[in-house]
């Protein structure tokens, strides 16, 4: 699951909205996010202009459709239509004669209104059978990449939608028409505030209604979906960076043969301290037996990132947990090391290990995931960026909240004044906590048994 396979781009750049604007504008705005974020070329605008057929109601449809090609505006039908010489001018070709010669104009004009429907042209002189779409290169592009995103997001909802993949798609034909959204634009939704046109009109059959809110709700959640794929995919690239320049020796560390059961491998870049070191394995081995597994184990990587102001981290692509490790003889500063941060990163390592999809991208996390997000965000501005945002790290910050607060204490968990004074985990309230109560209950039932609180409602 990357931006790469869902939209066709390499960005470390998140995609932003406001979910108060139409779900239009908003398909507007991600178009416009892909076009930006990949150089083109001609061959890539002929075919996104090949794929996109179906998407426009041509005389011929995509039915015999050969190829679309790039020709020239003179000695073409197209001639007198308004144009300079920027403007691209495609045609479509068929395998049999069609009773229409069909167009695509590609222009590069962020204040076209026109784009996205068909035209008759009966501009004089011209041939009467010419049918035309005008559209901006950005949209032409990025609705290509759109609709084999949405159709790649469809298919991996594993649960019933209430809708076939084909009415979804005629639904979304009317996403990437301007003729269609700008004559919508004054049917206000009831829906998350959005314009919804669908299913304002009174007039449709019930079970015609319910079936576009489920599609207007599907989209919602693509676009969101799409939103927190950026944003995670934003922080994996921060911390990337952040420990590429880490010392290249690499030095396996002994460990007690019970910790094997939990790690691949245990390995140092700095000399370490062999009774900190210890003091830190006793803490694993009285701490993993209750913490749920993954499906391989990681690599434990002991390191020091106090430069980089990190203290612990997961690195999905390597399967690696690295953790800021005290130097020296620091057993009295040994609570304050990176160690403290060991089940953080460990909840990111479940996120990526429990199951074949990121659990926080599951549907299941999806409520804590908005409420977190909506109330760290509402705290200041810099809660907003991904460190704070991204999914995995929202996933990590519940389930320390979690387990710490049902009685899991331990080296390896943060200070209890940290989650009383800091803001990620102070925005916790009471409603939060029930959902992240229920979820964990239901995901890592054997892990819940397990903790103190819960061990001692057995004993009562």
């Amino acid at each position: 699951m990357s931006v790469e396979h869902f939209l066709g781009i390499k960005t470390q750049e998140i995609f932003n909205y406001e979910p108060s604007q139409s779900i239009f504008r908003r398909m507007s705005k991600l178009a416009e996010f892909i076009y930006q974020h990949k150089k083109w070329k001609m061959a890539d605008l002929q075919a996104v202009a090949f794929h996109l057929v179906s998407y426009y109601d041509f005389p011929n449809g995509n039915q015999n459709l050969d190829k679309v090609e790039s020709v020239a505006w003179k000695g073409s039908p197209m001639e007198k239509f308004p144009h300079d010489q920027k403007e691209l001018l495609f045609q479509l070709q068929y395998h049999q004669p069609t009773a229409y010669h069909c167009y695509f104009v590609v222009k590069d004009n962020d204040e076209l209104k026109t784009h996205g429907g068909i035209r008759k042209f009966n501009n004089e002189g011209c041939k009467d059978k010419t049918r035309f779409v005008v559209q901006n290169t950005s949209e032409l592009i990025g609705y290509s990449q759109i609709v084999d995103s949405v159709n790649d997001y469809y298919l991996s909802r594993k649960q019933s939608l209430g809708f076939s993949q084909k009415t979804l798609n005629l639904q979304l034909k009317k996403v990437i028409d301007a003729n269609y959204n700008y004559e919508a634009v004054n049917h206000q939704s009831t829906l998350s505030g959005l314009f919804d046109p669908w299913i304002s009109d009174t007039t449709k059959k019930k079970s015609k209604r319910i079936e576009e809110t489920r599609i207007h709700t599907f989209l919602n959640d693509y676009l969101c979906f799409i939103h927190n794929l950026t944003l995670q995919n934003n922080r994996s690239s921060q911390l990337m960076k952040a420990t590429a320049k880490r010392p290249t020796t690499i030095m396996k560390v002994k460990v007690a043969p019970q910790l094997s059961k939990f790690f691949a491998k245990v390995i140092s870049t700095e000399l370490i301290d062999l009774d900190l070191f210890e003091r830190f394995q006793q803490a694993l081995l009285s701490y993993l037996p209750k913490l749920p597994q993954g499906k391989e184990k990681p690599t434990l990587e002991l390191a020091n990132l106090r430069k980089q102001n990190i203290f612990g981290l997961y690195l999905p692509k390597q399967n690696k947990i690295v953790i800021d490790f005290p130097q020296g003889h620091q057993l009295a500063a040994f609570g304050e090391a990176g160690c403290r941060s060991f089940l953080h990163a460990y909840g990111i390592y479940l996120d990526y290990q429990f199951s074949d999809e990121p659990l926080s991208f599951q549907k299941a996390f999806i409520n804590i995931l908005s409420y977190y997000q909506t109330a760290i965000g509402k705290r200041d501005l810099k809660y907003q960026s991904s460190k704070y945002q991204a999914p995995s790290e929202v996933f990590a910050t519940a389930f320390e909240v979690f387990s710490v607060t049902h009685g899991m204490d331990s080296l390896l968990t943060k200070k209890s004044a940290d989650f009383t004074y800091k803001d990620e985990y102070e925005v916790f309230d009471n409603k939060l906590n029930k959902l992240v109560d229920s979820y964990f209950e239901q995901v890592f039932p054997s892990f819940v048994t397990e903790l103190p609180s819960k061990q001692k409602a057995i004993v009562d």
